[in-house]
């Protein structure tokens, strides 16, 4: 979705198995669609932030390998682990994470290697990965 600033949607079908705002509200979301692991990117715009000026980028949506996934998933398992990082407080800056089976949120400093990971999506490979994904709509 390159150059392009609509707001990628959820595939049809899919089942939302993570999801992670992080502590500037951008969104990270994980789907499963048939065993195929789809990652979307829904950054915050200047329209939607308080200060009407701050941009998270570009959103995109594609697709990711089972062993990406996997390395994320155990990455979130660690963090929902360390309670004492945990806040019950979403003021800025904490980081929100949510699945099927637990929500919690993490004060900021605690959660950089998982966010980390995700950021390294943000270099989509090739327009083929952005196509294929979009069919998935």
């Amino acid at each position: 979705m390159s150059g392009n600033s609509i707001r990628p949607q959820q595939p049809r079908g899919s089942r939302l198995i993570l999801l992670f705002s992080d502590n500037l509200s951008n969104i990270y979301s994980i789907y499963d669609y048939n065993g195929i692991y789809i990652m979307i990117y829904d950054p915050m715009t200047p329209v939607r932030s308080c200060s009407g000026k701050y941009s998270g980028g570009v959103p995109f949506m594609k697709e990711i390998s089972e062993e990406e996934y996997q390395e994320i998933k155990n990455e979130f398992d660690n963090l929902a682990r360390r309670k004492e990082n945990h806040t019950f407080d979403r003021t800025r800056p904490t980081g929100l994470f949510t699945s099927r089976n637990d929500k919690f949120i993490v004060r900021h400093g605690f959660y950089g290697k998982f966010e980390d990971l995700l950021k390294n999506h943000h270099e989509i490979d090739s327009s083929d990965d952005e196509l294929a994904a979009a069919e998935l709509v």
